[in-house]
């Protein structure tokens, strides 16, 4: 499979055409696998309704801790080096990607950037080069016990480009299946996507499957297991309902300057399960 990149793009497309919004649907995804476990239900949900849907990967794959790990040393008999540790992340996300059915966004190495160091200011200008102005942005949710500084500033990013007028289109934020619960106990609506669309064994696939011959090295899935294990578990998306479609703040130059409604602190006197709503879906 080839890298895809992305030309630079920043006509404002028309909202709808035949009912169907006619500006793509672009999910950013932080790192590789997290188009998969965060939001892969809702991805294919927007392929079969037909959009143009296309996944933004933001992070080169290059400081996972699994590079070093001695599992993959022993496997490989020797340590590779980061560039091409990303390089083979990049085909797990490429493969992933097309198995859901969406067209994947691999900019250069040198657009993309380290892991642990991303920046809101940073990751929004990746977006406005390698989508249109205009799109329909989804990416990860601040909530749910998000602890990732790379999450958040995907998040911001996206926030901040809808804030400051470049998409009209509010954004999408989800969280992982098993975090929904945290979300509910903050307050806020989840709702539940890809209920016709779930993610089945081989979409999985990608992230799992070794062959050192083929540069093959099931890297997302050595990383993250149990983030795989409960989303076959639960095979849906969950988008988390942060505020009601109206601008947010614009980003400020603090990277975690807030750029969506303050989190709401839940009722000491209502019990936890019944704080959010969880809507099931169509």
């Amino acid at each position: 499979m080839r890298t895809t990149h992305a030309p630079s793009a920043t006509r404002n497309l028309p909202i709808t055409r035949a009912g169907i919004p006619a500006a793509p649907a672009v999910f950013v995804s932080p790192h590789q696998d997290d188009e998969l476990l965060f939001m892969g239900a809702a991805i294919r949900e927007h392929v079969a309704r037909g959009r143009d849907v296309r996944v933004l990967l933001i992070g080169r794959g290059n400081k996972s801790s699994v590079r070093t790990r001695p599992c993959l040393q022993e496997m490989l008999d020797r340590t590779p080096c980061e560039k091409e540790f990303g390089a083979v992340r990049d085909r797990e996300f490429e493969w992933s990607v097309r198995g859901l059915g969406a067209t994947p966004i691999i900019p250069t190495w040198e657009d993309r950037l380290d892991e642990n160091a991303f920046t809101p200011t940073d990751v929004a200008a990746i977006i406005r080069k390698h989508a249109p102005s205009g799109s329909d942005l989804k990416t990860v949710s601040e909530y749910g016990d998000e602890y990732h500084s790379d999450h958040f500033a995907c998040h911001d990013a996206v926030a901040s480009l809808f804030a400051g007028g470049w998409t009209d289109m509010p954004p999408r934020y989800y969280t992982l299946c098993f975090r929904k619960q945290a979300v509910l106990d903050a307050g806020l609506r989840v709702v539940r996507e890809g209920v016709s669309t779930p993610i089945a064994p081989e979409h999985q696939e990608p992230y799992k499957f070794v062959n050192v011959e083929e540069s093959r090295w099931g890297v997302g899935y050595t990383s993250v297991r149990k983030f795989f294990s409960a989303q076959a578990r639960d095979p849906f998306s969950y988008r988390v309902v942060e505020t009601e479609p109206a601008r947010l703040p614009a980003l400020t130059t603090s990277p975690r300057e807030p750029v969506a409604a303050p989190r709401p602190a839940p009722s000491p006197n209502v019990p936890a399960r019944a704080r959010g709503v969880l809507v099931p879906g169509a």
